[in-house]
C-alpha cells in the first residue's frame, strides 16, 4: 500500500563522469580548432592580398580602403599563422601575421613615409617613385598612404574562431 510519496534516486556520479570528459575533450580538441581558426583568416588573407594584381611601375587598380593590388605576391607569401601557445589551463593564443615585409604596417594601417636619406650635399633626399630606376617620373620628400587594410578585422578574425572551436570539441566529443 502507498502512503502518497513518490521517491527516486540520482546517480550524480555519471553526470560529473560525463562532465569531466566533456571538458577534457574540450580542452584537447580547442588548440585544433584554434589552429584551423587562424589558418583559414591566413589563407583568406592571402586570397585578399592576390584578388588584384598590376605591373612595377604602373598605377595599382585597387583603391584605399580595399586591400593593396599585388606587384610581386611577396606580401600575401609573407602571411603566416602563428602556432597555437597555451598560456594557462584552458587558455590558449595564436595570431595571423606577416613576417619580413617592411612595407606590411604601413599598407594595413596607413601612414606617411618620409625620406630618411642625405643627398651628397647634406640636404634631405626624395622619395622617387614612377619611371624607371635611375629615371624616377615623381619625387617627394613624404608620402601619405592611405590605410590599405588586407588583415581581416578583430571582429571577422573572433567569428571565424567562434565557428571552428566550437566545431572541434564537437567532433572530439562524438569519437
Amino acid at each position: 500500500m502507498s502512503d502518497g510519496r513518490i521517491t527516486g534516486s540520482c546517480d550524480v556520479g555519471r553526470a560529473e563522469r560525463m562532465l569531466r570528459d566533456w571538458r577534457e575533450a574540450a580542452r584537447m580538441a580547442a588548440p585544433r580548432g584554434l589552429a584551423d581558426a587562424t589558418d583559414t583568416l591566413r589563407l583568406e588573407t592571402r586570397v585578399r592580398l592576390l584578388r588584384q594584381s598590376h605591373a612595377p611601375g604602373t598605377p595599382t587598380p585597387s583603391v584605399a580602403p580595399e586591400p593593396p593590388a599585388a606587384i610581386s605576391g611577396h606580401l600575401a607569401r609573407s602571411v603566416r599563422a602563428l602556432p597555437v601557445i597555451e598560456e594557462g589551463l584552458s587558455r590558449f593564443r595564436s595570431a595571423v601575421r606577416t613576417e619580413g615585409v617592411v612595407y606590411a604596417a604601413i599598407q594595413q594601417w596607413g601612414g606617411t613615409v618620409r625620406a630618411h636619406h642625405l643627398t651628397a650635399s647634406g640636404k634631405p633626399g626624395w622619395l622617387g617613385w614612377g619611371g624607371t630606376p635611375g629615371h624616377r617620373e615623381h619625387f617627394a620628400r613624404s608620402v601619405t598612404l592611405p590605410p590599405r587594410p588586407y588583415l581581416s578585422t578583430r571582429e571577422r578574425a573572433v567569428a571565424t574562431m567562434w565557428r571552428a572551436v566550437p566545431r572541434a570539441i564537437r567532433d572530439a566529443w562524438r569519437r
